[in-house]
């Protein structure tokens, strides 16, 4: 084998190419240091005669790296080299290295009365691996001891690079294959950094556990009990603690110390490489099983390791995706006579975080290595907490550290005190008080002043007292569209002493019954559109703007609230099938408005809302509220679109802040707005995520934007942040609102570690009363707080975690319960309707993310009938809200099952879409236009064999899908459609004709215009 390459050098093995293609730019990060205390007296000179022999015996101790024209990567020279020694103080131990000119190894050397005290050895990992320093350690005490060693066979680097390069050109099938079927996972990240910070590779070592004694003795015994080595142990331990962040498999960076081969056991350099190890393959394995399985994968590991290279050399501008982000080490140190091993250092390849377990014989020490150039200081201080306590009892679970506490006591420290007895009535009436002439209210151009809205709710509050008997706690119904109506209506019920429920009048007819009959409501107050459609029956029904009979003084002043007394209530989609009612009292209303008007608004200037979403959405409670206690407007739309009201608010001078979904910022990226007198958006109803964010920085990178969390049953709003609209950080929900307290617990009921994900539990001001008319679900959700012996907290039944600055990352679901375009949907209650259908054997429903980042319904149906698309919207569609009726429809012989017995959720959201149940009757189309018409709906509803007789709406369509389908039309065909036209043409059909009219009409105009020009 010809090992010199031109006379020139040798080339590089495996291992120090891929960390020449990472790390060449600044080798200096990649060392291996030992700090080495005498415990006799050593003399200088005999010191320097040791070190040069150790050189003279080990060839790589003496190499260079020679760069040269045409080859990819630089060679190994050895030479002569001179002892590289410093003195204590002498800053150039810690110089930058230079390959190309410095030693690989370099001394530093601590005296004490004319003698070696100490000595400090530093060999740059292209060169050695922890193995090598052990035997560095042995040789120099042999030395030092003046033994005669006995001849050992020893391979140098060199011939190990050879064959090393040799073994991976010739490729073994066997291993080959065996590698492409270990499916580890180099960008997998575990422990939820803040941020994805992205800084230049820099290392920092900090010491976690000194095992030791007592503690030492314990270890071997635990180890025994679990039949394995105390370094198999400690392994499973760090992968157990990852693994609290992100429960599933898991891949670790092993990096072995001892060598696979007895001929290579002296060779000095880079021998043993990181192989990946993975964990926890089976999820309901015990601890014994899973210690088990990492030893038996280990094992199996090693055996193949010869042929596992991390290869960046196929794309080497990617490093990340060839780094090991978690990795670990167990390195043994054998007992000298001369030599105390004081401290030990490696860093051999790049990683997020590391844990070092260091045996020195009599102790072991474990260190946690962090990259700071990707960990901010505060994660790196709450990891260290959590490992400390974690290794100091290792046969107990991990507990919450005080690092923990102090930061979530902190950012739950949001005491704010109120006026007693004060509520959102009494600031609208010290507005009106202060500014009467201020307007309150934009109608269709129309101005209602403070003092004309005063009066007006005075009107109809004393009119509900004095006519229709509404007292204190009775609760009274408000069923029309955002209008000046539905806002005086709602304040007057308050000032009654009463409650408002509001009730969105695109509910079916069932819901709206079901709603009345469950809060026993005596009165309705509604509009004559309504009350036609509804044809209401046995109820008391008041229209406020056709009243004849008011006294003649019923507009002076009424407030009759106590503080206890609800504002307002309510419903959500419940999981027994039935919507919900949730009670809101005054005391909630009014500790959320409060802490919003500051904390949004500390420019008096600004906060006058669009009213853009039905009262029936808590949404709305902050369009409303904010802008009346703090004497601003709020601009109401008659529109019957949602893409209109949008488009109108976005444009619309009056109006400089908004509380919209995230749904709604999906809408506005198909508006092409190029400019907003809009300075604030509020965002709230679901999760934020990043490309809403960048709809809002397309139309203007001066918006505020903020991301507000609550459940309804927490009033609104009970976690919140400001967005950066320019940061690339993770997107949290914030911290606790005023007067607010979040906890999150594990399944068994116990605070989380930061970094763990829990169900969010809220405590304070702002939690619900309960559930109107259910006792049951209000003791389920409504619990004993850990705050106060007198509150409760609410269980939201969402999924967060705490990150180390204290703020809450927004996770999941962890029940049935989703948010659809805003919406707040229980699955269940969907699912419960369709099992009730006959000729349905079983139903189930989810959602499914699709290629848009869209939350899609799907109803995956059991049944031996033939069931059309039309006959189940139908069904659903008499008891259901358009918002809740499913996407899909897919038809499914049997339901997979995974090993429990439970549903396969996984694999039946892979059902293909062959199996989609589609309307009666497939109408083909007949003609280009309609062909592609059906393409551009297959591709928006992403759905197939669409016919041209399907109606939109009915299969999947909604007003986001309508602006997309006709900006696309605009595009293929050219022509001008309006987004009307598909409210009105629903079908391929039906808008087949409209777009061959207009297209019909451009051309008409084109040759008219030709005709013009002809003439003149």
């Amino acid at each position: 084998m010809n090992l010199e390459l031109s006379g020139n050098g040798y080339e590089f093995s495996e291992n120090q190419k891929n960390l020449w293609l990472i790390g060449n730019k600044n080798l200096n990060n990649f060392f291996n240091e030992i700090v080495l205390q005498f415990s006799d007296k050593v003399k200088s000179e005999v010191l320097m005669n040791s070190l040069r022999k150790l050189l003279n015996e080990n060839e790589v101790l003496r190499a260079r790296v020679l760069s040269l024209d045409n080859y990819k990567y630089p060679l190994q020279k050895i030479e002569d080299v001179k002892l590289e020694v410093y003195e204590s103080a002498d800053p150039d131990y810690n110089k930058a290295y230079n390959p190309e000119n410095d030693s690989p190894i370099r001394f530093k050397i601590v005296k004490k009365d004319d003698f070696i005290d100490e000595l400090h050895v530093k060999i740059y990992s292209l060169w050695a691996d922890s193995f090598s320093i052990v035997n560095f350690t042995n040789q120099l005490s042999s030395f030092l001891e003046s033994k005669k060693e006995e001849e050992k066979e020893k391979i140098e680097y060199t011939k190990f690079c050879a064959w090393q390069n040799e073994l991976l050109k010739e490729e073994d099938e066997e291993a080959r294959l065996f590698w492409k079927n270990k499916k580890y996972n180099f960008n997998e990240k575990v422990y939820p950094f803040v941020n994805t910070k992205k800084g230049d590779f820099a290392v920092e070592k900090r010491k976690l556990v000194k095992i030791v004694g007592k503690k030492y003795e314990d270890l071997k015994k635990i180890v025994k009990e679990h039949n394995s080595s105390i370094e198999d142990f400690l392994f499973y331990k760090w992968s157990e603690y990852l693994r609290l962040f992100k429960k599933q498999e898991l891949t670790i960076g092993y990096i072995p110390f001892l060598r696979n081969y007895d001929e290579l056991k002296n060779t000095f350099g880079y021998v043993n490489k990181t192989v990946p190890i993975i964990c926890f393959k089976n999820e309901g394995d015990t601890q014994n099983e899973s210690i088990e399985s990492l030893i038996n994968e280990v094992k199996e590991v090693k055996e193949w390791s010869d042929y596992f290279t991390l290869n960046r050399e196929i794309n080497s501008n990617d490093n990340e995706a060839r780094i090991f982000k978690y990795c670990f080490e167990y390195i043994e140190f054998t007992d000298q006579k001369k030599i105390v091993v004081k401290d030990f250092s490696s860093i051999q390849d790049p990683f997020e975080l590391k844990l070092s377990c260091v045996d020195y014989g009599d102790r072991i020490e474990l260190e946690l290595y962090f990259n700071i150039g990707n960990i901010h200081e505060k994660d790196c201080e709450v990891i260290t907490s959590q490992t400390k306590e974690y290794f100091q009892s290792l046969a107990q679970k991990i507990v919450i550290t005080n690092v923990e506490n102090e930061i979530i006591n902190k950012v739950n420290n949001t005491n704010k005190e109120l006026v007693v007895g004060k509520n959102v009535i009494n600031l609208i009436e010290e507005r009106a008080d202060e500014c009467p002439n201020d307007v309150a209210l934009i109608v269709e151009g129309k101005n209602i002043s403070y003092k004309e809205l005063e009066e007006k709710v005075n009107r109809l509050a004393n009119y509900l007292v004095s006519k229709k008997n509404i007292i204190s706690g009775k609760g009274v119904a408000i069923l029309m569209k955002p209008s000046e109506w539905s806002i005086i209506s709602a304040l007057s019920v308050l000032k009654a002493g009463a409650y408002y429920i509001p009730i969105d009048e695109s509910y079916p007819k069932d819901r709206v019954n079901y709603i009345l009959n469950d809060v026993q409501c005596e009165l309705l107050i509604s509009c004559d559109e309504s009350v036609d459609r509804f044809e209401f029956e046995n109820i008391n029904i008041l229209i406020p703007n056709k009243i004849q009979d008011y006294d003649n003084d019923s507009a002076y002043p009424i407030n009759l609230i106590r503080e206890d007394s609800i504002a307002y209530c309510i419903y959500t989609s419940g999981s027994t099938g039935k919507p919900k009612g949730c009670l809101v009292s005054h005391k909630n209303l009014y500790n959320y408005i409060n802490w919003a008007n500051e904390f949004y608004f500390s420019n008096d200037n600004l906060g006058n809302f669009g009213f853009i979403t039905s009262m029936s959405f808590d949404l709305t409670v902050t369009s409303v509220f904010s802008p009346l206690t703090r004497g601003k407007r709020i601009t109401i739309f008659n529109e019957e679109s949602i893409v209109n009201t949008i488009k109108k608010a976005f444009i619309d001078s009056n109006i400089d802040t908004l509380k919209l979904t995230p749904a709604h910022l999906t809408l506005l990226n198909e508006l092409n707005l190029e400019s907003t007198p809009i300075k604030k958006i509020i965002c709230g109803g679901e999760q934020l995520k990043a490309n809403h964010i960048d709809v809002v920085k397309k139309i203007s990178n001066t918006i505020q934007l903020y991301n507000e969390y609550g459940p309804t049953e927490t009033t609104v709003g009970c976690v919140a942040k400001k967005i950066d609209l320019e940061s690339k950080e993770k997107i949290l929900i914030g911290k606790p609102i005023a007067n607010t307290q979040v906890t999150i617990l594990n399944e068994e009921g116990e605070r989380c570690l930061i970094g763990v994900s829990g169900e969010i539990l809220i405590s304070g001001n702002g939690v619900a009363q309960g559930y109107l008319n259910n006792d049951e679900l209000t003791s389920e959700k409504f619990i004993k707080s850990n705050f106060s012996e007198e509150e409760r907290s609410y269980k939201s039944g969402d999924i967060g975690r705490w990150l180390s600055n204290g703020e809450i990352e927004y996770i999941g679901r962890i029940d049935n319960q989703v948010k659809v375009n805003g919406y707040r949907i229980e699955l269940q209650e969907i699912e419960n309707l369709l099992n009730k259908r006959e000729n349905i054997n079983e139903a189930v429903v989810l959602v499914k993310q699709n290629n848009d980042l869209e939350k899609e319904i799907i109803a995956f149906i059991k049944t031996e009938e033939e069931l059309s698309e039309n006959e189940l919207r139908g069904f659903l569609e008499n008891s259901l809200p358009e918002y809740m009726i499913p996407n899909l429809f897919i038809k499914v012989e049997n339901f997979p099952l995974t090993i429990n017995g439970k549903i396969d959720t996984i694999k039946l959201l892979s059902t293909t879409s062959e199996n989609v149940i589609t309307s009666s009757m497939y109408v083909a189309p007949s003609n280009e236009i309609e062909e592609k018409l059906v393409e551009i709906w297959e591709n928006i509803l992403r759905r197939e064999k669409i016919g041209v007789e399907d109606d939109f709406f009915s299969i999947g369509g909604d007003s986001i899908k309508a602006v997309r389908i006709v900006s696309e039309i605009q595009q293929q065909f050219n022509a001008k459609v309006d987004l009307i036209v598909l409210f009105q043409e629903p079908t391929i059909k039906g808008l087949a004709e409209m777009v061959k009219n207009e297209l019909w009409h451009e051309v008409e105009e084109n040759q008219n215009e030709i005709v013009d020009k002809t003439v003149i």
